[in-house]
């Protein structure tokens, strides 16, 4: 057998193997979800690009579930969530501890969100394309303060808070870390 035809077969069968490796991930169908964040005026929220993100995940909203990412809006409040298969999606909006705007779930209602994870409805994706696939989002207050060691008085730095609503883990609603001086920020809550 000449080099070319040995090299031929491996890169076949590296191909082949890839592919079954994949999944056959090769999709002749990548839908996409879009819309606009507003306030609760129905105003667009403006001028906060990469504040405020829409992140996409499958799963039980107030259970286990997998973020697959999230895009930030752009500069007039809109967004589009590119390269999905067909299938149901949960949408949750991020303020990423930038802004007082609650982090809020996708309901389809005429109030088209909620800060309660038992309200979010999945966006179907199997006909095709979802536009209009609006937020409107609530202002919340924030809670701030500062982490010291037992003594008291040394700051601690880089220490995670998060806060809840009710005991339920996965509803969470605000994070924050603590900088050089133990102080922190909960956004919107």
């Amino acid at each position: 057998m000449s080099i070319r035809k040995v090299l031929a077969k491996r890169l076949s069968i590296l191909v082949l193997t890839s592919l079954i490796l994949l999944g056959f991930g090769i999709s002749a169908h990548a839908f996409s979800i879009s819309g606009t964040v507003r306030d609760s005026s129905g105003v667009a929220i403006t001028g906060m690009v990469g504040e405020i993100q829409v992140a996409v995940s499958q799963g039980d909203p107030c259970g286990l579930r997998q973020v697959l990412f999230s895009v930030a809006i752009d500069d007039s409040g809109n967004y589009t969530i590119p390269g999905l298969e067909a299938g149901y999606y949960y949408l949750q909006t991020w303020n990423l501890n930038l802004s007082d705007y609650i982090n809020e779930w996708w309901t389809g209602d005429t109030d088209p969100s909620s800060y309660y994870c038992d309200d979010a409805v999945p966006v179907d994706l199997s006909g095709g394309d979802q536009t209009g696939i609006d937020f409107k989002l609530t202002t919340g207050g924030s809670i701030s303060g500062h982490v010291y060691e037992s003594d008291g008085t040394t700051p601690i730095q880089g220490m995670w808070l998060n806060a809840f609503t009710g005991q339920c883990y996965q509803n969470e609603v605000a994070w924050a870390d603590t900088d050089e001086d133990g102080a922190f920020t909960l956004r919107g809550i």
